[in-house]
């Protein structure tokens, strides 16, 4: 579904990433690990055009998406569900969820209601909070906003850039369950995440970045139990 070819990217002189090769086919869980800075999150910005890379193919369905703009890769499928969460705090939930739908005009009103149902199915607590502001919402419930709003485009794969972040040890549990229904539900899933741990036992497979480059890749299990992911990722 999604291959990244030889991709390079630069902040100025800093070469950040550097001939990144990876694939995600369809229906998979695929995690990219690595300390921070390794360059993660810009592998996910390029993806999806809100940064562009010196060299290199995105292609996703048989399009190279390098020169598309970020309004149109979604178009295209992708969905984004971005570190920190992002959620419009001054907008009530309805509204937050409302805004996944942008690309979608008055004719598609139906499909607009029918994925929010599905949401808010999927989302109890959303559904209960509908009418309250976003900021006023804890962190795990504004994750859970963050992936509800990112459903709402319909999307064939969805790009989540530290879902886990900031959160205790049972909203963790609770939104890796999610990623894996939603996965469940066809959703393909291209994953970053620094708790190597959570990441690695629920996907397919896996890539180990470091200071730009894959080091390692493989299936999730077997990295799971490798010594050296072990000990740079696993405190064991």
């Amino acid at each position: 579904m999604l291959k990244v070819e030889k991709l390079n990217v630069h902040y100025g002189v800093i070469h950040a990433i550097e001939e990144v090769s990876i694939e995600v086919n369809d229906g998979e869980i695929v995690t990219l690990i690595g300390a921070n800075g390794a360059g993660k999150t810009t592998i996910l910005h390029t993806i999806t055009g809100l940064k562009k890379a010196t060299s290199g193919k995105v292609i996703f369905d048989d399009k190279d998406l390098l020169k598309e703009e970020p309004s149109r890769i979604i178009r295209h499928g992708i969905a984004h569900v971005p570190e920190g969460r992002h959620v419009f705090v001054d907008m009530t939930v309805r509204e937050n969820i409302e805004m996944g739908a942008y690309m979608y005009n008055k004719k598609d009103k139906d499909k607009i209601l029918s994925r929010m149902d599905d949401v808010f199915e999927k989302f109890p607590r959303l559904k209960e909070r509908q009418s309250q502001l976003a900021g006023t919402l804890s962190g795990g419930e504004q994750q859970m906003l963050a992936v509800g709003r990112a459903l709402m485009a319909g999307p064939k794969i969805i790009l989540m850039d530290e879902p886990s972040m900031g959160l205790s040890p049972l909203l963790v549990q609770e939104i890796f369950a999610i990623i894996k229904e939603v996965n469940r539900q066809g959703i393909t899933v291209l994953l970053v995440e620094q708790n190597a741990k959570m990441a690695l036992k629920v996907a397919n497979r896996a890539y180990v970045l470091e200071t730009g480059k894959i080091k390692l890749s493989g299936n999730a299990d077997d990295l799971l139990h490798n010594d050296e992911v072990r000990k740079a990722y696993l405190g064991a």
